[in-house]
């Protein structure tokens, strides 16, 4: 089962979503210093913008994030070791999960937060990385092999 195909059922999308969410948090929590305290700051921004925010947003990424994440999730089973494959390919992987959201942040229409992501996306990539690390923990979590 793909990611896609696990997205067109609604309790496993919901748990996707939901455990999306507490792998963002814990990395932002994770980040120290400077960079830490920006990062936190303006992820506290974008909470105040509506309660749920983040649950909205990943429900809202993830159908376009699949399509990104499946054929690297498809050859990271090939070669047996998913974790491996997906540090390796982690530049990667994060560049076109950002390029995705590049594209809906310029359609977006509400200017205070496109505001946001442009003054948060230069320093976005390292931390999309990290993420990414985290992608065979939330895909072995939720779809059968």
């Amino acid at each position: 089962m793909s990611l896609e195909q696990a997205l067109k059922e609604a309790p496993r999308r919901q748990a996707i979503v939901a455990d999306c969410v507490r792998i963002l948090e814990e990395e932002i929590a994770a980040k120290r210093g400077l960079g830490g305290r920006a990062l936190r700051a303006g992820y506290a921004a974008f909470q105040s913008v509506r309660p749920g925010i983040s649950h909205a947003a990943f429900d809202r990424l993830l159908p376009r994030f699949a399509p990104v994440i499946d054929p690297h999730w498809d050859r990271a089973c090939s070669g047996g070791d998913p974790r491996a494959y997906f540090r390796s390919h982690e530049g990667e992987i994060a560049d076109g999960l950002l390029a995705v959201t590049d594209q809906l942040a310029e359609r977006a229409t509400n200017r205070g937060l496109s505001r946001l992501y442009r003054s948060l996306r230069g320093r976005a990539r390292p931390h999309v990385i990290s993420g990414v690390q985290r992608i065979p923990e939330l895909i072995e979590a939720h779809l059968p092999r």
